[in-house]
């Protein structure tokens, strides 16, 4: 590998040359140009990005693909299972501890999935993602002595794992999402895990796009999946009771000045007995209130409701 660290950027730019609409990522390499094409603006500028956090860390280039040395290994990775380990540590140096657990949660879920239908002798499911969570995907861990169930696990995948081209194939993408929906106890997984799980596939899958080695993200796809619905249960030996409610919002008013106390046990007896949001406690005057003598009253936080709904509508 001819390499350099002689490397120069220019911003993003629309594809002039096409019919239909595309970006063009331009840079030089040791003197040679490379440049390469995108269908979304958002797509060059996250490539763009790649390549000069890389340049940042001091890589070197190759001078032939004009690609940094991380973003190089990933291309030459063969298996589903060797991509994943270069693209953590494609990864891993930019990425802040909570991305860099989730990173490694959600590819050491999907991966033990994305094998072949006729391997036998598969190892046990915690087995795998201890392999995977604990001494394979986080680089630091790598030199680390393993025991013999770990390496014997570790082999299988390297085996039995499919190749990077058999993920165009709509079911086996499909064998990846359905393992995001299950726990390791065979329960459902929370959306918001499932979500997030999925966000770190479709990343990895569309890094595989940028460097040529799948014709278009596959995810895309399977139009007819979609996560199964949880019903959530509130668990009530940990839900606060109205006797604990009220010895909490005692204890606030001794927060700082009298004042302040005071005003947080009103915010917080708020949210918990009227059901308010935050916002809609903080935005709370005398005149949305409906106070009897006795009895329950009522809130009416309409206003500050629609002001709320209004700001969401905008950040979206």
């Amino acid at each position: 590998m001819n390499i350099s660290y002689d490397v120069k950027f220019w911003e993003v730019r629309r594809n002039q040359s096409s019919k239909t609409v595309s970006y063009e990522i331009r840079w030089k390499v040791g003197g040679r140009q490379k440049s390469k094409t995108l269908r979304t603006k958002a797509l060059a500028e996250s490539f763009l990005s790649d390549l000069r956090q890389a340049a940042r860390r001091g890589e070197a280039f190759d001078m032939e693909t004009g690609l940094p040395t991380s973003m190089a290994k990933v291309k030459n990775a063969v298996t589903w299972f060797a991509f994943v380990m270069a693209y953590v540590d494609m990864k891993w140096p930019h990425a802040a501890a909570k991305t860099r657990d989730s990173l490694t949660d959600a590819l050491a879920t999907v991966t033990p999935a994305l094998v072949n239908e006729s391997a036998s002798g598969k190892p046990e499911p915690l087995i795998l993602r201890e392999a995977l969570r604990q001494y394979a995907l986080p680089p630091v861990s790598r030199q680390s002595e393993r025991p013999e169930t770990i390496r014997s696990a570790l082999a299988w995948l390297e085996r039995h794992s499919l190749s990077v081209a058999d993920l165009s194939k709509v079911r086996n993408v499909r064998l990846g999402l359905d393992a995001l929906t299950l726990n390791l106890d065979g329960g459902a997984s929370a959306a918001t895990t499932i979500a997030r799980k999925r966000s770190v596939f479709y990343n990895a899958l569309q890094y595989a796009v940028d460097l040529e080695e799948l014709p278009s993200n596959p995810i895309d796809k399977v139009k007819a999946w979609k996560p199964p619905k949880v019903r959530e249960v509130v668990d009530r030996r940990v839900v606060v009771n109205p006797a604990q409610a009220r010895e909490l919002l005692t204890a606030v008013t001794y927060v700082s000045r009298l004042d302040r106390g005071r005003h947080l046990r009103g915010f917080f007896a708020c949210l918990y007995f009227a059901g308010l949001r935050p916002a809609e406690a903080l935005g709370l005057s005398k005149q949305d209130c409906h106070l009897p003598a006795t009895g329950w009253g009522a809130t009416h936080p309409g206003q500050v409701q629609a002001a709320d709904e209004q700001e969401v509508d905008q950040q979206r």
